[in-house]
Parts: structure tokens; sequence; C-alpha cells
């Protein structure tokens, strides 16, 4: 059964009336609330156990509730926000607290990408200020990540979720604690220290790891540790050190990389030891003179790809596509000057800056000129420039899943042979294709052949006359489209392609955390396919299916199913093994989608069969309750 998000909307909690819900996590969901006394608008964060209500369990979360909940009320900072009311009223444990519009850290990287350095230090050091005093309270964040980070109007930012983990999760120092329960795993392992991971004992410096790693992601866009599964990246923060950015942006000094390494080493006693000494470190580093020998021009953004894959000790230069490379040229180095501007002293490097001005400027005017003199005087486009388009969006739309925009690239006599469904199935066990552009030659009737050279990465279902299994294959394509246009827009008129070779591996057994049991893998499955969801990795969370359920349900249909999805969030509700050896996964699946009316939030409980097929775990079955 299906049933709104927003049921609570109209609730009066205490002072506060629910008008709407504004955000939603693991742990809680807010709303935006009227307060009576005094009159204004508040946000009121409801928890969310990991329990029935009545139970036992909840009622030991109820009152774990209220004691941490006082403690967190009476942190006093510039850089926290307050706590105006903490209460529980029919069995909802709820915060309120001010309603801040002016967003989130994680909202501004995903609008701007990567920050600046000064924009960083400032960020960072109003947040070592307020976790300093909140770790001299004895209160320890224990989830510290870009959506914890708020904008307040008058721009400082504020830390939010101090101690909401703890209350949610139990009084343990392990971060797996109710799993000796319930089997159920709590928080992302994106910005999780490795303490936390192993169910180490956690004190401030696990929170100094998790802004080390919030610090990365400033700089860099993105978190350094990535994987198809939650295990693998947890893996990642056991085992790697991030990747070195000054390699990948020559602009971040080195001393960064020594800063970021140090806050997120693997032991506690290795980092700093205060948020204050990290941010003073930080400080050092950035407004420490530094002169990269590799210019980057300005007009260049700053992307940096692969982290998952980069080594831990030597990241390599990262690749990029035929259209990535048109879209994000990399930068050319020239070594040609390097040993006279070395050989001089660095005093004496300022004389050449307005020579080089002069000089840009003069080279500029000669070349507008240039142009100008030779530029064709029609504006019709280049067919080979339109035709290599049409073949990079195309490739482009079915790496991102946007299979009907793909389609949308053919034209009408192609999309007669061979219908939506079927074309979208072709691409079903296909990770990425990565292409180059071999060659493009005009045909007798102005039609355009391009010819290109696949490097697809798929995950193959195989089987013999005995099993079933997996595999991974790089397959090389050669390929050959016919581009032109019909009715005045550029379409694919023509396809045709050959295998030319293709180098296969068995899937390898799945990672495993610490020797993690069942019920954790089975849940870590159901939250990374829901994940894959969100990120339109449709062929990813396809593939989180067993034989049976693909069997019955093409590709096609599956992405059909998702088509306005927008987002999904899990709440588990319980984890059981079973007696023939899987594992019943009980959860509620807050979807939000894209209506014609706006974004809708529903909710509807799941619960899912996770067993083993050859070697992998797998969802076998999910029953809608």
């Amino acid at each position: 059964m299906t049933t709104s998000s927003d049921h609570l909307t109209g609730k009066v909690l205490g002072t506060c009336k629910l008008e709407k819900s504004i955000g939603r996590g693991g742990m809680s969901v807010v709303y935006l609330a009227q307060q009576t006394r005094p009159s204004r608008h508040v946000a009121v964060k409801i928890l969310l156990p990991h329990a029935p209500v009545g139970s036992s369990l909840h009622n030991e979360f109820l009152a774990r509730f209220q004691y941490e909940a006082d403690i967190i009320a009476k942190l006093e900072h510039i850089n926290i926000i307050p706590i105006f009311e903490c209460d529980e009223q029919e069995g909802l444990a709820y915060l309120v607290m001010p309603y801040l519009m002016g967003g989130s850290l994680r909202e501004v990287l995903a609008q701007r990408g990567p920050l600046s350095l000064l924009e960083t230090m400032t960020y960072i050091e109003q947040a070592a200020q307020a976790l300093d005093y909140a770790h001299a309270q004895g209160v320890i964040h224990r989830d510290l990540k870009p959506g914890n980070f708020l904008l307040h109007a008058d721009g400082r930012l504020v830390l939010a979720d101090f101690g909401i983990a703890r209350i949610v999760q139990g009084n343990s120092n392990s971060m797996y604690s109710p799993l000796t329960n319930t089997g159920i795993l709590l928080g992302t392992p994106d910005y999780m220290a490795p303490e936390m991971a192993s169910g180490g004992q956690i004190d401030s410096r696990t929170d100094i790891y998790e802004l080390g790693i919030v610090l990365f992601q400033m700089l860099a866009g993105d978190v350094p540790f990535k994987g198809r599964t939650f295990v693998e990246v947890i893996e990642k923060h056991l085992r790697q050190s991030p990747p070195l950015l000054h390699q990948f942006n020559p602009q971040i000094p080195p001393a960064v990389d020594n800063v970021i390494r140090k806050a997120t080493a693997k032991k506690p006693g290795e980092r700093y030891q205060s948020a204050g000494e990290f941010a003073n470190a930080l400080r050092n580093a950035i407004t420490t003179p530094y002169y990269p020998t590799v210019a980057i021009p300005y007009d260049v953004p700053f992307v940096l790809s692969s982290l998952s894959t980069a080594a831990s000790e030597a990241s390599q230069p990262t690749e990029y596509s035929d259209r990535q490379v048109n879209e994000h040229p990399t930068p050319q180095h020239s070594h040609s000057n390097t040993k006279t501007s070395h050989n001089l002293p660095k005093r004496s490097r300022f004389w050449l800056v307005p020579i080089g001005m002069a000089l840009v400027i003069a080279f500029s005017i000669i070349g507008l000129f240039l142009v100008n003199a030779h530029a064709p005087n029609d504006t019709a486009p280049n067919p080979q420039i339109e035709a290599k388009a049409v073949v990079n969006d195309f490739y482009g739309d079915i790496n991102n899943s946007h299979y009907q925009a793909a389609y949308n690239l053919w034209a009408t006599a192609l999309q007669k042979k061979k219908d939506y469904c079927s074309f979208t199935d072709d691409y079903a066990h296909t990770l990425h294709d990565d292409i180059s552009i071999v060659s493009i030659t005009q045909n007798a009737d102005g039609t355009l052949k391009v010819k290109t050279s696949i490097q697809a990465s798929e995950k193959l279902n195989l089987r013999t006359a005995t099993t079933i299994y997996w595999e991974t294959a790089t397959t090389t394509y050669q390929e050959y489209e016919t581009v032109g246009q019909e009715n005045g827009t550029w379409k694919i008129l023509g396809a045709s392609q050959i295998k030319t070779n293709r180098v296969a591996t068995p899937e390898p057994p799945p990672a495993t955390l610490s020797d993690a049991p069942p019920a954790q893998q089975a849940q870590a499955l159901i939250q990374q396919f829901h994940n894959d969801i969100s990120n339109r990795n449709y062929s990813a969370a396809y593939n989180s299916w067993g034989t049976g359920f693909q069997n019955s349900t093409d590709y096609c249909n599956f992405v059909g199913g998702y088509t306005n999805t927008l987002h999904h969030d899990v709440l588990f509700q319980a984890v059981n093994m079973l007696p023939d050896g899987t594992v019943q996964v009980m959860s509620t699946i807050y979807s939000t989608e894209e209506t014609p009316s706006g974004k809708i939030t529903t909710s509807s409980q799941e619960t899912y069969i996770v067993g083993q097929e050859n070697n992998a775990w797998k969802i076998l079955s999910e029953t809608p309750s």
C-alpha cells in the first residue's frame, strides 16, 4: 500500500503545526512548521527509530532521546544550529530548530562544483570552531557530511544534527552495535571513519576524519572513495588513502594534500588531535606561497573523475573520452621555458607580468584581425561537426541511461526496424561505452559515414548446460553510423556493428566487510540498489536482481518503472535470516517522483528476499505490502 510521505502534514506537535515535508534522510524527516508561541516558521525534525512503535526497542530509543536531546539542546555556539524545543508525542520524538533558507553545502557543491581554496578554508574554520566547542562539552557529531553544513542568511556556516546518529543508533561506541539485535546497518559510508566501520572506539578524532573527507569533497567536487556497493566503499576507507588533488589540479598546493592525508589517517592517533589544529594546518597550507610548475587556463573547469580507481599513493592523469575532450579540454602542458623560469630568483619573475600581459593583448588583436579577415561569409553548419556531435550525443545518452533521448536520435527508418523496448533491451548489461571517432567521410548522396571504435564494459549473464554464472567483459566493437538530415534535424540514418574482440573474466567473489554477516551484506545490497535507482544507474540496479527476475522482466520494462523517479530513501525495519539461508529485508521506501502537477513523495512497505546466486548476493524477490 502506498501513502503520501506528507501524512503528518497538519499535525500539531507541541506548539508547532506541521505544514509540509522539506527533507528526508535515513534517520529523520524534516517539516516546515508554524510555531504558535512565539509566532514564527521553524523546522521540525522527527527522528525515525529503527523499531516498531511500542516495542521495547522503541521505548529504549525514546528514553535515549530524552537524555541525549537535553545534552544537544545545551550547545550554544554561533556555528551550531540551536534547539528551540525537544519533546516526544504519540511515539514521535522531535526537535524544533530555526528554519534556514540558505540551503546546505551539499546543494552548493551540486550547483557549483569544487570550491575555491579560500572559500573552503572559511567553511572549514567555522566548522572546526563548532566542533572544538562541542567536543569540549563531550558531544561528538558522528555524521559530518555536506548535508549537515547549513548556511545561514548572513553567510555563516551552521552545523546541524549533532548527536542524532547516537540517539538513533544507541549508546555503544560501535557503529554496528544495533546489528546484534536487528542486523540493520545505519549511516552513509562516504564519510565513515575506519573505526566506525570496524566497530572500534569512537571519539572526537572520528569527527576529524569525516571533516577531512568533507574538505576533499569541497576541493574536488566529489568524495574520494566510490564503489558499486556500500561494502566496497567502506573497504576503501579501511585500506586506501584519498587521491592527491594537486596531481589533478596543480593550483592546489601539495601541502593541502598533506593536511587531508593526516586528517584522514587510518589510526586516530595519527590524525590531528583537535579540529582547531586541523583548521590551522589548512590555513598555513593555503596561505604559504606556492608556485605551481604547470599553469591551468583560467576558463578550464577542474573536473576530477574516477576517484575510486585512483591509486592510494599516486594518481594517474584523468583519461577523457572523445565527448569529454570536447566539453572539458585537457590543459596543454608546455615545458619549453621551464628551465629558464626555474633558474630565475622568485622576486625577479614579477617584471615578466606586465610584459606578458602586453604580449597577450597584442597577439589577441592580431588574432582577431586574422580571424575576421579570413572568416567565411556563410554561417552554414559544418556537416562533419554535426555528424560527430550526433554520435557523441547518442553514446552520451546511453551512458547516462537516457534511452529515450538516444532512441530519438535514430531516424524514422531505423525506428521502424527496431522498437524502443528492443532498442533499450540491447543495453541491459552495458555498464559504460567509451567511444573514439576514427574517421568521418562524405557519401555521394551528401550523408556522412562515421567510423567509431567502441570499448564496451559489460556484465554478462552466461549459461552452460548445468549452471548460470556472471562475468565482466570488455568488448571492442567497430561501428559505422550513417548520419544525415531528416526534416532539417541531424539523425542517425543507419548503423552497422562488428565485434572485433572480447576479453571476459569471471565475476570475482563479492567484497566482504570484515567478514560481515549475511544480514549486513543483504541490507547493503538493498541500499545500493536504491542508490543506483536514484543515480539512474539502471544497468547496475537491474544486475542486482537474480536471473529469475531478469527472465520474467525485460530491461525496458524495468527502466520504464522508474521513468519519473528522482530519488529513493530507504528506512530499514527488520532484517531476518530465513531457514533456507536467504535473508528477509523489510523496509519502507520513500520515493520522490516528478509528476505533471509537481514533485511528490510517496512511501511504500517492501519486503525483499536476498540470497546467493553463483557466489554473489542477488535480490531474488520483492513483495510490496
